[in-house]
């Protein structure tokens, strides 16, 4: 995968709904291969106390969701760094130098058996004030302004995602207050129908915490497969839940509070 593969999976990461600031903070994505638990029925409208504009309760400005009865609504604003040069290099002692972190290169070079560059591939072009990154199928992704800060260009991304509740998105009800959202990957571009598991877990009329898995997850019989990707870890799971496993998976810490929201306003009627 190139490093605008990399980029792409972890921006998917990061825009799953209701914990963009959650998976923000994450450096692990879980996989299941069905919804979760599986002892209770789809909910395809989110309660009336989920419904409303919210945002984090600390930081992420300029973020924001707007939940609905039949959709949510995600907006963000953020920015990129992407290094000019071509990348990885080689140091003196032959091994490759990759770029630290969330930076990305201008251009990758691929190197062959014995070191030497073999070709380099452009992962953004720039055009009218714009610049375009170059996804993996060789397709361009959305253009966005830029500014430029030495050998580091600044991308400036304002962009919104839409959830429509359905057969790819539905609730299904843990506990009094406690929902799994369960979201298939191929909302997000993914051509495999992995889903990702989230818990909602209102604390009161106008607070609710998102909880994601961690590294105790990970530690249950069902997940058969890890890998890297990007520098994301990825762990897959077939298993089957019920409700009140995932609830004591909760409360033993498999599954965290990664982000609290406040609700700002109710949503209006349209």
């Amino acid at each position: 995968m190139t490093y605008a593969g990399n980029l792409r999976a972890a921006m998917r990461r990061c825009i799953f709904l209701m914990v963009s600031w959650a998976l923000l903070q994450s450096c692990s994505v879980y996989h299941f291969y069905s919804p979760q638990p599986l002892n209770r029925p789809g909910l395809y409208t989110f309660p009336a106390a989920m419904r409303g504009v919210w945002v984090a309760e600390i930081g992420s400005p300029g973020e924001m969701i707007e939940i609905r009865e039949k959709y949510a609504l995600y907006t963000w604003t953020e920015t990129g760094s992407v290094v000019r040069g071509a990348w990885p290099k080689l140091d003196k002692e032959g091994a490759l130098r990759y770029l630290p972190g969330p930076f990305l290169p201008l251009c990758t070079v691929h190197y062959d058996s014995s070191g030497m560059p073999r070709d380099t591939v452009s992962n953004f072009i720039f055009r009218d004030q714009l610049i375009f990154e170059v996804l993996d199928d060789g397709r361009l992704g959305n253009g966005y302004p830029y500014r430029n800060r030495g050998d580091t260009v600044e991308i400036l991304k304002s962009d919104s995602l839409v959830i429509d509740m359905g057969r790819n998105a539905f609730l299904r009800r843990l506990g009094e207050n406690t929902y799994a959202f369960n979201i298939r990957e191929t909302i997000f571009g993914e051509k495999e129908g992995w889903w990702q598991v989230l818990l909602i877990e209102g604390t009161s009329d106008t607070t609710m915490n998102i909880c994601t898995g961690n590294p105790k997850l990970a530690q249950q019989p069902g997940m058969f497969f890890e890998t890297v990707r990007g520098w994301a870890e990825q762990y897959y799971f077939k298993l089957g839940w019920s409700a009140k496993d995932m609830l004591m998976l909760l409360k033993a810490g498999g599954f965290e509070i990664t982000s609290s929201l406040v609700k700002k306003t109710a949503p209006q009627k349209r």
